[in-house]
């Protein structure tokens, strides 16, 4: 037996005679890859503008980059009312599902295929503040003036 699994067994047995419950494993998390906003149109048609799409993300890979304006996922217009709504979005996602993104660039249309990814673990504190961000916005906006 190797000395990994000597400590885990008795991590187990200790938190087993502690009564403490076992810890879950958290399910991974699917991810873009990209920090957007979500924005509106005059119109008041909504797209979202991809404020960063580093490299080596699903986004980059994607073809994705600063500055883009996503107008429609898999054919649908963006509605999204917020941030929290296109984070609540994302993570309805299936890891390695593919998403139809029409975007304009300088002017011009283009489609890009997009393979949803799995957050990173150096990523999920980033994600978790991100979400609170998010829900206290939703809640200030929410608040009657």
């Amino acid at each position: 037996m190797t000395p990994a699994k000597i400590i885990a067994y008795v991590v187990i047995a200790v938190a087993a005679a502690s009564g403490a419950a076992p810890l879950a494993a958290k399910p991974p998390r699917p991810w873009l890859g990209m920090g957007a906003i979500v924005r509106g149109e005059s119109e008041g048609g909504r797209f979202l503008y991809v404020a960063h799409a580093p490299p080596d993300t699903p986004a980059h890979r994607s073809g994705l980059r600063p500055g883009d304006l996503v107008t429609a996922i898999d054919g649908r217009k963006i509605v999204f009312r917020d941030d929290l709504d296109m984070m609540e979005f994302t993570s309805r996602l299936r890891i390695g599902s593919t998403l139809k993104l029409r975007v304009v660039r300088a002017g011009k249309q283009r489609d890009l295929q997009l393979r949803v990814g799995t957050l990173p673990p150096a990523y999920e504190q980033r994600w978790v503040e991100s979400l609170q961000r998010a829900r206290d916005a939703r809640s200030r906006a929410d608040r009657p003036r």
